[in-house]
């Protein structure tokens, strides 16, 4: 089994296969969300996912991340990279609700571990 990859946006190459990127949604769509890390935006595919109170639920039932609000979330969001005529978009797995965590240590510990 491929483990997922940590990116940025701006590191995102036409031949990953199972990456993670982690930021802020600035943008949701009926399918998809808007992310930007402030490298970059992202395109995330969400319609294997059903949005409920107690976050995006599958098919199955299964709670994979955050209920979506007015304000801006910061996730991390798992998933294969899908390679568009344009663009590079994420169909996603998993979108973990990362909004309760020191921001400033993660961008400490991201800065000098990813960058």
């Amino acid at each position: 089994m491929i483990p997922y990859v940590e990116t940025q946006v701006k590191d995102i190459k036409a031949e990953d296969s199972k990456i993670s990127v982690t930021g802020m949604i600035v943008e949701k769509g009926p399918d998809y969300l808007i992310l930007d890390d402030s490298t970059g935006t992202l395109l995330i595919r969400t319609s294997s996912f059903i949005e409920s109170d107690s976050g995006f639920v599958n098919s199955d039932g299964f709670v994979k991340g955050a209920t979506l609000t007015a304000k801006p979330l910061l996730v991390k969001v798992f998933g294969n990279l899908l390679r568009s005529s344009e663009n590079l978009e994420l169909n996603s797995h998993l979108i973990k609700d990362m909004s309760e965590i020191d921001k400033e240590l993660f961008k400490s510990v991201k800065a000098q571990y990813i960058n």
